[in-house]
């Protein structure tokens, strides 16, 4: 049984799944691999930063590990997402509030698709009010921040 997509993952939130956090892990494995999405863009982040590593072989492999099914699936930019992304960048900048182009794709992403942006990157992507948005990072009241991603996190 095929279960609807209806979380689209923000590159951290990947990072963090790649390493291991035990809250994402806890949350993907209550939601399921199957309601999880990542956009292209954020394929070509993790590649990024794999490539830019200290250990490049390691982390392009666990990259393309992180892709095989199963995987969250990777939704593309179609023309409702560029669309989506344009309104998005120019309302933004003519409020003074850009964010990068990245971002702005896979909101662009998740509002063509309706689903919910998981990220712990809150700060820039509340200024799309046209997209939902949960942190599986947040700590409960009282709570004291714990692990933080290692420099090399890929």
């Amino acid at each position: 049984m095929n279960q609807p997509v209806r979380y689209l993952l923000d590159t951290d939130l990947c990072i963090y799944l790649l390493n291991g956090d035990e809250r994402v892990k806890a949350k993907v494995a209550e939601v399921g691999i199957g309601a999880l999405a990542i956009a292209s863009p954020t394929v070509g982040e993790l590649y990024f930063g794999a490539y830019n590593s200290v250990r490049v072989e390691a982390n392009v492999k666990r990259v393309r590990s992180f892709l095989t099914p199963p995987a969250p699936a990777i939704v593309p930019i179609d023309a409702v997402a560029a669309e989506c992304f344009g309104r998005f960048k120019a309302r933004l900048r003519r409020e003074g509030k850009p964010i990068g182009d990245m971002d702005l794709f896979i909101a662009g992403v998740a509002a063509s698709r309706r689903l919910t942006v998981v990220t712990n990157n809150t700060e820039h992507f509340e200024r799309i009010t046209e997209i939902s948005l949960e942190n599986w990072l947040e700590l409960p009241e009282g709570s004291s921040e714990g692990e933080h991603l290692p420099e090399d996190s890929l």
